[in-house]
Protein backbone atom coordinates (compact mmCIF):
# COMPACT_ATOMS: atom_id res chain seq x y z
CA UNK A 1 0.00 0.00 0.00
CA UNK A 2 0.76 4.00 -0.48
CA UNK A 3 2.50 5.71 2.48
CA UNK A 4 0.29 7.70 4.62
CA UNK A 5 2.33 10.86 3.17
CA UNK A 6 1.98 9.87 -0.78
CA UNK A 7 -2.05 9.09 -0.28
CA UNK A 8 -2.26 12.89 1.30
CA UNK A 9 -0.99 14.09 -1.43
CA UNK A 10 -2.97 12.37 -3.71
CA UNK A 11 -6.44 13.26 -1.66
CA UNK A 12 -4.80 17.24 -2.04
CA UNK A 13 -4.23 17.10 -5.97
CA UNK A 14 -8.15 15.14 -6.62
CA UNK A 15 -9.74 15.47 -10.07
CA UNK A 16 -5.86 17.33 -11.25
CA UNK A 17 -4.42 13.93 -11.23
CA UNK A 18 -7.50 12.15 -12.88
CA UNK A 19 -7.39 14.27 -15.55
CA UNK A 20 -3.78 13.83 -16.18
CA UNK A 21 -4.21 10.59 -15.81
CA UNK A 22 -1.95 7.84 -13.64
CA UNK A 23 0.95 8.02 -15.26
CA UNK A 24 2.63 10.77 -13.24
CA UNK A 25 1.60 9.09 -9.83
CA UNK A 26 3.44 6.09 -11.81
CA UNK A 27 6.33 7.83 -12.54
CA UNK A 28 6.74 9.19 -8.90
CA UNK A 29 6.62 5.13 -7.62
CA UNK A 30 9.14 4.39 -9.73
CA UNK A 31 11.65 7.20 -9.02
CA UNK A 32 11.19 6.24 -5.55
CA UNK A 33 11.81 2.60 -6.07
CA UNK A 34 15.05 3.72 -8.04
CA UNK A 35 16.06 6.38 -5.44
CA UNK A 36 15.86 3.50 -2.89
CA UNK A 37 17.76 0.75 -4.63
CA UNK A 38 20.56 2.67 -4.92
CA UNK A 39 23.19 2.77 -2.09
CA UNK A 40 23.31 5.88 -0.15
CA UNK A 41 26.67 7.95 -0.93
CA UNK A 42 27.14 9.08 2.73
CA UNK A 43 29.28 12.51 1.55
CA UNK A 44 27.69 14.83 4.19
CA UNK A 45 25.53 16.44 1.05
CA UNK A 46 21.17 16.18 0.49
CA UNK A 47 20.80 15.24 4.32
CA UNK A 48 17.88 18.81 3.90
CA UNK A 49 16.62 19.28 0.98
CA UNK A 50 18.59 22.20 -1.04
CA UNK A 51 17.43 25.75 -1.42
CA UNK A 52 18.15 28.17 -3.86
CA UNK A 53 15.91 28.37 -7.37
CA UNK A 54 15.69 26.55 -10.62
CA UNK A 55 15.06 28.57 -14.10
CA UNK A 56 12.53 25.84 -15.18
CA UNK A 57 9.42 27.51 -12.29
CA UNK A 58 10.07 31.19 -13.68
CA UNK A 59 11.44 30.59 -17.44
CA UNK A 60 10.71 27.57 -18.80
CA UNK A 61 13.21 26.72 -21.88
CA UNK A 62 13.99 30.43 -22.05
CA UNK A 63 17.11 29.99 -20.63
CA UNK A 64 20.28 31.88 -21.81
CA UNK A 65 24.14 32.17 -19.63
CA UNK A 66 23.29 36.02 -19.13
CA UNK A 67 19.86 35.24 -17.81
CA UNK A 68 21.24 32.66 -15.18
CA UNK A 69 24.32 35.25 -14.20
CA UNK A 70 21.89 37.97 -13.20
CA UNK A 71 20.08 35.86 -11.38
CA UNK A 72 23.12 34.43 -9.47
CA UNK A 73 23.79 38.26 -9.04
CA UNK A 74 19.93 38.43 -7.52
CA UNK A 75 20.70 35.54 -5.31
CA UNK A 76 23.75 37.47 -3.08
CA UNK A 77 22.14 41.00 -3.47
CA UNK A 78 21.28 42.98 -0.52
CA UNK A 79 18.83 45.53 -0.60
CA UNK A 80 17.30 48.02 1.75
CA UNK A 81 13.88 46.64 0.26
CA UNK A 82 14.62 43.97 2.17
CA UNK A 83 15.56 43.56 5.83
CA UNK A 84 15.74 40.89 8.78
CA UNK A 85 15.88 42.75 11.96
CA UNK A 86 16.27 45.75 9.91
CA UNK A 87 19.38 44.47 8.17
CA UNK A 88 19.63 44.46 4.35
CA UNK A 89 19.75 40.58 3.88
CA UNK A 90 20.00 38.56 0.42
CA UNK A 91 18.67 35.36 -0.62
CA UNK A 92 21.76 33.48 -0.34
CA UNK A 93 22.24 35.20 3.63
CA UNK A 94 18.74 33.02 4.44
CA UNK A 95 20.34 29.95 2.99
CA UNK A 96 19.27 29.93 -0.23
CA UNK A 97 22.71 29.89 -1.84
CA UNK A 98 21.71 27.41 -5.25
CA UNK A 99 21.26 28.65 -9.12
CA UNK A 100 20.01 25.69 -11.12
CA UNK A 101 19.81 25.68 -14.85
CA UNK A 102 17.32 22.99 -16.05
CA UNK A 103 16.45 21.79 -19.63
CA UNK A 104 16.81 23.66 -22.82
CA UNK A 105 20.72 23.99 -22.40
CA UNK A 106 21.43 21.42 -24.87
CA UNK A 107 21.38 21.47 -28.65
CA UNK A 108 18.49 19.73 -29.27
CA UNK A 109 18.51 17.89 -32.44
CA UNK A 110 19.31 14.73 -34.32
CA UNK A 111 23.48 13.78 -33.80
CA UNK A 112 25.74 11.28 -34.85
CA UNK A 113 24.42 7.92 -36.71
CA UNK A 114 22.58 7.05 -33.33
CA UNK A 115 20.18 10.20 -34.59
CA UNK A 116 21.01 10.96 -30.51
CA UNK A 117 19.10 14.32 -29.32
CA UNK A 118 21.63 16.56 -27.80
CA UNK A 119 24.86 13.68 -26.94
CA UNK A 120 27.62 12.82 -30.04
CA UNK A 121 28.90 9.35 -30.72
CA UNK A 122 31.25 9.02 -27.99
CA UNK A 123 28.54 10.23 -25.32
CA UNK A 124 29.81 13.51 -24.48
CA UNK A 125 26.36 15.85 -24.20
CA UNK A 126 26.22 19.21 -26.91
CA UNK A 127 25.94 22.54 -25.39
CA UNK A 128 23.53 25.07 -27.09
CA UNK A 129 26.83 27.47 -27.73
CA UNK A 130 25.05 30.44 -28.81
CA UNK A 131 22.22 30.33 -25.15
CA UNK A 132 25.75 29.29 -23.33
CA UNK A 133 28.77 30.39 -24.60
CA UNK A 134 30.52 29.05 -21.63
CA UNK A 135 29.67 27.02 -18.79
CA UNK A 136 32.69 27.08 -17.13
CA UNK A 137 32.40 30.67 -16.58
CA UNK A 138 29.08 30.78 -15.48
CA UNK A 139 29.73 28.18 -12.74
CA UNK A 140 33.02 30.24 -12.10
CA UNK A 141 30.86 32.89 -11.38
CA UNK A 142 28.19 31.27 -9.03
CA UNK A 143 31.30 30.26 -7.05
CA UNK A 144 32.53 33.48 -7.10
CA UNK A 145 29.66 34.84 -5.42
CA UNK A 146 29.47 32.26 -2.77
CA UNK A 147 26.43 30.25 -4.85
CA UNK A 148 26.63 26.45 -5.92
CA UNK A 149 25.64 25.48 -9.26
CA UNK A 150 23.55 23.07 -10.37
CA UNK A 151 22.67 21.43 -13.66
CA UNK A 152 19.98 18.99 -15.16
CA UNK A 153 20.20 15.69 -17.38
CA UNK A 154 18.72 12.91 -19.04
CA UNK A 155 16.50 15.10 -20.69
CA UNK A 156 16.15 17.36 -24.09
CA UNK A 157 12.63 18.36 -23.95
CA UNK A 158 11.38 15.10 -22.49
CA UNK A 159 12.55 13.45 -26.13
CA UNK A 160 15.95 11.94 -25.26
CA UNK A 161 15.31 7.91 -25.49
CA UNK A 162 18.26 6.33 -26.84
CA UNK A 163 21.06 6.96 -24.18
CA UNK A 164 20.99 4.29 -21.61
CA UNK A 165 24.50 2.24 -22.35
CA UNK A 166 27.11 3.20 -19.76
CA UNK A 167 29.26 5.77 -22.10
CA UNK A 168 26.36 8.70 -22.05
CA UNK A 169 26.19 8.59 -18.31
CA UNK A 170 30.10 8.66 -18.29
CA UNK A 171 30.40 11.60 -20.88
CA UNK A 172 27.99 13.53 -18.58
CA UNK A 173 29.37 13.01 -15.26
CA UNK A 174 32.73 14.02 -17.04
CA UNK A 175 31.24 17.09 -18.76
CA UNK A 176 29.11 18.20 -15.64
CA UNK A 177 32.62 17.86 -13.54
CA UNK A 178 35.32 19.60 -16.62
CA UNK A 179 32.06 22.55 -16.16
CA UNK A 180 32.24 22.98 -12.47
CA UNK A 181 28.65 22.14 -11.71
CA UNK A 182 28.35 21.02 -8.10
CA UNK A 183 24.95 19.10 -8.49
CA UNK A 184 22.56 17.65 -10.95
CA UNK A 185 18.96 17.07 -11.49
CA UNK A 186 17.59 14.18 -13.17
CA UNK A 187 14.61 14.10 -15.34
CA UNK A 188 12.71 10.57 -15.17
CA UNK A 189 11.69 11.26 -18.61
CA UNK A 190 15.02 9.83 -20.22
CA UNK A 191 16.86 6.78 -20.61
CA UNK A 192 19.53 7.26 -18.37
CA UNK A 193 17.85 5.86 -15.00
CA UNK A 194 20.20 3.79 -13.65
CA UNK A 195 20.63 5.61 -9.92
CA UNK A 196 23.19 3.60 -8.54
CA UNK A 197 25.22 3.73 -12.13
CA UNK A 198 25.50 7.78 -11.56
CA UNK A 199 26.13 7.79 -8.03
CA UNK A 200 28.88 5.48 -8.72
CA UNK A 201 30.74 7.42 -11.88
CA UNK A 202 30.16 10.59 -9.94
CA UNK A 203 32.07 9.36 -7.34
CA UNK A 204 34.99 8.02 -8.82
CA UNK A 205 35.01 11.10 -11.11
CA UNK A 206 36.73 13.91 -8.92
CA UNK A 207 35.93 17.53 -9.43
CA UNK A 208 38.31 19.52 -11.54
CA UNK A 209 37.66 23.09 -9.74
Amino acid sequence: PAPPWFRGALRKCGRRCEARGLDSVQTMIRWLLLAASASAAENGLARLPPLGWRSWNLYGGNVNQTLIEGIMASMVRRSSRYTVDGVPTSLCDLGFCDVGLDDNWQACGRHGEGGYTYHDEEGNPLVNSERFPSMKSMTSYAHSLGLTAGWYGNNCICSEKKTGDRRFYAGDVRAMREMGFDSWKLDGCGAQTDMQLWSDLIQATPATT
